[in-house]
């Protein structure tokens, strides 16, 4: 999708390339933690490093977009912050929900009730579902 930066991954120094049957492979990669934005809350910084912490998701995929940054948009909401569940974890997606949810709540983010919202496509296929917390 067009939020997803290739700039998270850069060749890993740690290993050189190594060749298998006289033909090079691939430099591994090293993937790197984005960290938030500097103009994001320090609420959001806290959202963040429990994040990262997390079980359930996967801390690379860990993206913020600016909802504002374009002038021409009314964006209703000045951060969207999208996240994907770890690989092993695809069926966990109610949990992750609901802890993210529970974080929300005590780290006092928001003051408003927080809407959930998804779909239930993990017995046709796990890749297709998908939840949403406003």
């Amino acid at each position: 999708p067009w939020f997803v930066q290739d700039k998270n991954l850069i060749p890993s120094t740690d290993q050189p390339s190594s060749t298998i049957g006289g033909s090079p492979t691939a430099t591994p990669l090293l993937l790197l933690l984005s960290p938030p934005p500097s103009n994001v809350s320090d609420n959001l910084r806290s959202l963040y490093q429990n994040l990262i912490r997390s079980p359930f998701f996967d801390k690379y995929s860990i993206t913020f977009i600016d909802a504002k940054l374009n002038k021409g948009h009314k964006a209703l909401t000045n951060w969207v912050i999208l996240v994907n569940l770890s690989q092993d974890q695809e069926n966990s997606i109610r949990g992750a929900t609901e802890s993210t949810h529970y974080l929300i709540s005590s780290l006092g983010l928001i003051d408003e009730p927080i809407r959930v919202e998804g779909n239930n496509q993990l017995a046709s296929s796990p890749a297709a579902a998908w939840s949403f917390i406003d």
